[in-house]
């Protein structure tokens, strides 16, 4: 007889699938909200959001458009209604997700 060594193969264990990838919302939590386009600012928008602050001033959102909005070429013009998402970390700016009708 012949010295062989038996090798075993290590039993193979089933590979967890990979984490999916979260969306912005998840991973940041953006709020998303409803303004109107009151002005076009070099790449971006000037959104009222109708709520009012203690002082009686409306809100003003600075967004710019979202890739799906931007690739698709819809445009947005002054007086369009628009869901706007706002980072939690800054009010101020945010990014048009959709035009509304």
């Amino acid at each position: 007889m012949s010295d062989q060594k038996k090798t075993e193969t290590p039993a193979t264990t089933p590979s967890t699938p990979p984490p999916a990838n979260k969306s912005v919302k998840e991973k940041e939590g953006g709020i998303e909200i409803e303004g109107i386009v009151r002005e076009a600012v070099k790449g971006a928008f000037r959104i009222e959001i109708p709520a009012k602050s203690a002082d009686g001033k409306p809100h003003f959102v600075l967004a710019h458009l979202a890739g799906k909005l931007r690739k698709n070429f819809i445009k947005i013009v002054p007086g369009d209604r628009v869901k706007v998402e706002v980072s939690p970390y800054d009010i101020n700016r945010g990014r048009i997700t959709f035009r509304l009708k």
